[in-house]
């Protein structure tokens, strides 16, 4: 599943957290840098993780508040 800074942002205001769609795309570039996610460009950058695997740890040992707090960081 691909998405955009956008959509995190969105997402995570949904489980009560606020962060702006620029310092999503800062935390995205991070993940990116550090080969976690992969970024497409077409109109927009979108990502997606770049193995599957580690979407699927993420969803079961990260919760979202610790994935929050360390791309805040």
């Amino acid at each position: 599943t691909m998405v955009s800074a956008s959509d995190v942002s969105n997402e995570l205001a949904e489980y009560g957290r606020q962060m702006d769609p620029r310092d999503v795309s800062t935390a995205l570039s991070g993940l990116v840098a550090q080969d976690i996610v992969r970024e497409i460009r077409d109109h927009t950058a979108h990502y997606n993780f770049r193995l599957d695997l580690v979407r699927r740890w993420s969803e079961k040992h990260k919760p979202l508040s610790a994935v929050m707090e360390e791309v805040t960081r």
